[in-house]
């Protein structure tokens, strides 16, 4: 997967760094994103924006708001992270045809949900 991945990032000319073993992370359209994929299973990757928003404590406004939108969305799924918002796009995949739009449609979804989240 991370070769596809960084391939699909070469191709599209977007800069990126290897941050570990099972991670890269990228900037695209002024937003910073991350994938991570699992080497001990090649099917999954999880496309995130992470630290969407920061707060001391997550209250249970924000929760309710994470909740709504992930009831709303396919795929893309609001978490917490260290009370930090993150927005993640998690997937099965076991045919690469196709991969660099499945890919792309990730990418946008993630973007789409950031709009909807900041504007709630």
């Amino acid at each position: 997967m991370r070769t596809l991945f960084k391939q699909y990032l070469s191709n599209k000319n977007i800069d990126f760094t290897i941050e570990s073993q099972c991670v890269i992370s990228f900037k695209y359209k002024q937003h910073h994103y991350v994938m991570m994929y699992d080497d001990e299973d090649p099917n999954y990757f999880c496309i995130c924006l992470p630290d969407v928003e920061a707060s001391d404590t997550i209250t249970d406004v924000i929760r309710t708001k994470m909740n709504q939108i992930s009831r709303e969305y396919k795929v893309a799924k609001l978490i917490e992270v260290d009370n930090h918002v993150w927005i993640t796009a998690e997937t099965f995949v076991f045919n690469y045809v196709g991969i660099q739009s499945l890919f792309d449609r990730l990418i946008s979804l993630l973007d789409r949900v950031l709009i909807d989240y900041h504007s709630r």
